[in-house]
């Protein structure tokens, strides 16, 4: 890929036509692509947070749920692929934190000739080391 965030930028924009949730973690997808969030999250709008990872499952349900239909417009993938953003049509961002490459976010398109796999900057073993663990 030539440049990441032109070709991200050229898919847009992305009709959510489901989603789905399962404990912590997220799907959404359309019509040739999908995401997958596995880590972190937080869906906010006008800067009001709506739900968490944390959130109970009828909270995130509801919220995720709400999406449905709404159009992603913008998306804010830097070349490191740790920590995206995605904008919606409707105010609603989704922001996303990875904290190692076990708990992943991943995004994938028809039209772009990669998958994205977003880790934390930190490995598995690095998180570890930081914690006082081996």
């Amino acid at each position: 890929m030539a440049d990441l965030k032109e070709d991200v930028s050229a898919l847009l924009p992305l009709v959510v036509t489901g989603v789905a949730t399962n404990c912590f973690m997220i799907n959404m997808y359309g019509e040739g692509w999908a995401l997958a969030v596995n880590c972190a999250w937080a869906l906010a709008r006008h800067g009001r947070v709506l739900a968490t990872w944390e959130s109970d499952d009828d909270l995130m349900l509801a919220v995720v749920e709400g999406q449905r239909g709404r159009s992603v417009v913008a998306m804010e993938i830097d070349e490191g692929v740790f920590d995206p953003i995605f904008h919606f049509d409707d105010g609603t961002v989704l922001t996303v934190e990875a904290d190692t490459e076990i708990d992943p976010w991943t995004f994938r398109a028809k039209d772009l000739p990669v998958v994205l796999v977003g880790v934390g900057p930190l490995s598995y073993q690095d998180w570890l080391d930081a914690q006082g663990q081996r």
